[in-house]
C-alpha cells in the first residue's frame, strides 16, 4: 500500500488518506465481561410467569402426593376391588393382610400357590372364606374355604 501511496503526488496523496476507512478504536477487555442491555418485562408478564410457576409447582406436588399414595390400597379399596370380581361376598368385613414371603406361605399351605409378593389374602371367619387377590394383575388368584381356629 505504502509503494502505490509513493507514487502518487501532492493532494491526491491525502485525499486517499482520508478515504480510506479509520479503525476505531477497541476497549480493551481487562477481564470484564461487556455489559449486556437490560431487558425489562411488563407488569403482565411478570404476572403470567409467577402464575404458571405457581400452576407447575401445586401439580408437582399433586402428582408427588398421588404417586406416593397410589402403591398401597386401602382396604375398602381392596374390598371393592375384590368385589367387582367376585361379587358375591359375605357381609362381614374380612381381615385383610399382604403376603410378604409367597414361596414360604405356599410350602406351608397349598393355598397360597400361585401367590405373588404383595397379593392380598381377604379371610371372613364367619363365613369361613378366603380369597387371594392381586392387585398388580387386578385378579383372584385363589377363592376358597378356610378353617378358622380362635
Amino acid at each position: 500500500m505504502n509503494k502505490s501511496l509513493d507514487g502518487m503526488k501532492g493532494s491526491n496523496k491525502e485525499n486517499f488518506l482520508d478515504l480510506a476507512p479509520k479503525q476505531a478504536k477497541k476497549p480493551s477487555n481487562s477481564g470484564k465481561m461487556p455489559k449486556l442491555p437490560k431487558f425489562k418485562l411488563p407488569n403482565l408478564s411478570k404476572k403470567l410467569i409467577a402464575l404458571v410457576l405457581a400452576a407447575v409447582l401445586v401439580l408437582a406436588g399433586a402428582w408427588f402426593f398421588v404417586l406416593r399414595t397410589d402403591g398401597e390400597l386401602t382396604n375398602q379399596q381392596v374390598i371393592d376391588k375384590v368385589q367387582s370380581l367376585v361379587g358375591d361376598l359375605p357381609s362381614e368385613t374380612p381381615t385383610i393382610a399382604t403376603i410378604e414371603d409367597a414361596e414360604l406361605s405356599a410350602r406351608q399351605d397349598g393355598f397360597y400357590e400361585g401367590s405373588s409378593k404383595g397379593d392380598k389374602v381377604l379371610v371372613y371367619p364367619q363365613s369361613k372364606r378366603a380369597i387371594i387377590y392381586s392387585p398388580d394383575d387386578n385378579k383372584i388368584i385363589k377363592d376358597g374355604s378356610v378353617s378358622v381356629t380362635e
